[in-house]
């Protein structure tokens, strides 16, 4: 895969860039304004959205007189569909799981539920390690070479 098709994927990432591409290929030639409207983000947010998608190859601007309307361009998307056909042609199949190809097997037995006298976890042996469901979460221990500063409360 090379940076372009990255740079494809990329601009293809961001949902409101799929929005846009979808309204543009239901109707193409529509303005910035008119992308904007109904499109729930600012007019600011639609240019910089349209700047991405142009600098990947997937819309071109086209002057009308004093406005600029964008169309959708699909020649980079045939890039895209070449490269994600490579994996559907060569797809590997696995054999099914023992208990997949023998449906009549019994399914292994659920594993029981600790009472709720028991602590959650422990360390055995160990006095006052017993956890509750409440108990917070311990801070991780420093990594080499770090010295863990504690603030003095004044």
């Amino acid at each position: 895969m090379s940076t372009t098709d990255a740079a494809l994927f990329a601009a293809l990432s961001d949902p409101t860039r799929l929005q846009l591409l979808d309204r543009l290929r239901a109707e193409p030639g529509q303005s910035t304004s008119a992308l904007t409207e109904g499109s729930g983000v600012t007019r600011q947010a639609v240019t910089k959205h349209l700047a991405v998608l142009a600098e990947a190859g997937l819309v071109r601007d086209v002057k009308q007189g004093r406005e600029r309307v964008w169309e959708v361009d699909t020649t980079p998307l045939a890039a895209i569909t070449a490269w994600v056909s490579g994996f559907t042609t060569s797809v590997v199949t696995t054999p099914p799981l023992e208990a997949e190809a023998q449906p009549e097997a019994a399914a292994p037995p659920a594993p029981e539920a600790t009472p709720a006298s028991e602590p959650l976890h422990a360390s055995p042996g160990v006095a006052g390690t017993e956890a509750s469901a409440f108990t917070a979460p311990r801070k991780p221990a420093a990594r080499p070479g770090q010295v863990r500063r504690w603030r003095v409360p004044r």
